[in-house]
């Protein structure tokens, strides 16, 4: 087996027809279906079905073209990579931020990015994960960072778990408050959320329904700015990742206590869209976004 018969399998499989995949290949059709023989002999199996209408793949030549796709794009990415080997980095990424990454967190790893690729230019969309999804699909962006999990519609590349933490504020002379906090004990706080449009409230909502707890919240607020805002200037408590708050905590605005029994943790990935993989300059940017959510 060698890649021009994998090539001419997946376009026969593709097109239906002897025909049309002979004239896709720019080859006759005679040649197309020694190749395919070919491999029928290799494998000791039937691939395709004539019928009325073309060719019709048996149950094996379906599983095996799912194969030869992942051999065909780790071709292609082979190739990529060795045509951007030593070449300048260049060109426009237009990337997507979730409110809570955006808030200081990633401010480091663009400014590393734009140190170390400054031929590439950079366009940031902040939004909340769903809605990042939908302009990642529509190919309005090429790379969204957003909440992982695994109905997630397109591929994706895990760079961190997020814990979610509550959040109060700072108040001079106050006794130092635990690192922690159960769940149980969340019901105890006047809270701000966000609402249930958002991943991380749905995510929220669902870890502490699995142990039979409900928050009833005070405000239903999606700007996390005026979550912070609202949170430092009086007894209002919220609930965001710790990696929204980092930032916050270390200027001494607010306190961060993690929450536990359950320990509810999202995870943070790096999509792309499912048709058109990342070039160089995105596989780039998504290196230098791990590195300061794992280290910064």
């Amino acid at each position: 087996m060698d890649l021009r018969q994998i090539r001419y399998f997946v376009t026969l499989f593709n097109e239906g027809s002897v025909t049309k995949a002979a004239k896709r290949l720019g080859v006759v059709q005679p040649a197309l279906s020694m190749q395919i023989r070919k491999l029928e002999e290799e494998f000791h199996t039937q691939l395709f079905q004539r019928t009325a209408r073309g060719v019709e793949p048996t149950a094996g030549a379906r599983e095996f073209h799912k194969h030869c796709l992942a051999i065909l794009a780790g071709v292609e990415g082979a190739g990529q990579a060795l045509r951007e080997a030593g070449t300048l980095v260049t060109g426009h990424v237009t990337l997507g931020l979730m409110p809570s990454l955006a808030a200081g967190t990633m401010a480091p790893a663009l400014l590393a990015y734009a140190r170390d690729y400054p031929a590439v230019r950079v366009t940031v969309i902040e939004a909340y994960s769903d809605d990042l999804l939908e302009r990642l699909q529509a190919g309005s962006l090429d790379l969204a960072i957003v909440n992982g999990g695994p109905s997630l519609p397109v591929p994706a590349i895990p760079l961190s778990m997020d814990r979610l933490a509550l959040v109060t504020r700072v108040e001079a002379g106050e006794p130092r408050l635990p690192p922690q906090v159960t769940a149980a004990e969340l019901g105890g706080f006047r809270l701000v959320l966000p609402s249930s449009r958002q991943g991380m409230r749905r995510l929220l909502d669902q870890r502490l329904g699995e142990a039979g707890l409900a928050l009833q919240p005070d405000f239903e607020i999606d700007s996390l700015n005026m979550t912070l805002d609202l949170v430092s200037r009086s007894a209002y408590a919220t609930i965001l990742p710790e990696l929204a708050v980092r930032k916050a905590v270390e200027a001494g605005i607010v306190h961060c206590r993690l929450i536990i029994d359950p320990l509810i943790q999202r995870e943070v990935v790096a999509a792309s869209h499912r048709h058109r993989p990342p070039g160089l300059a995105v596989r780039l940017l998504v290196h230098a976004l791990k590195a300061e959510m794992v280290e910064g």
